[in-house]
């Protein structure tokens, strides 16, 4: 990712990164998008979380329940680490 340092009068066309702001060339076509770093942040998680799979309470149960399994020197051992 690139990375540019705002100098203050960029800051001040940008009001500040206070809220979003949709970047424009000369002809009107969007470019791209800026968002505050919060609000960033806040779709960032809830796209995480929205990718991970719910589980039926019945489901955690019997996961919590379940006994056997390998240990982690088994699993590290399987895959060369040990």
């Amino acid at each position: 990712m690139s990375r540019i340092t705002l100098d203050a009068d960029l800051k001040t066309k940008l009001h500040g990164l206070t809220d979003q702001i949709e970047l424009c060339d000369t002809d009107g076509r969007t470019m791209g998008r800026c968002l505050p770093e919060e609000l960033y942040q806040k779709l960032l998680y809830q796209l995480a979380e929205s990718q991970r799979p719910s589980l039926s309470a019945d489901e955690i149960k019997r996961r919590r329940e379940s006994t056997g399994g390998k240990s982690l020197a088994d699993i590290l051992q399987a895959l060369g680490a040990s």
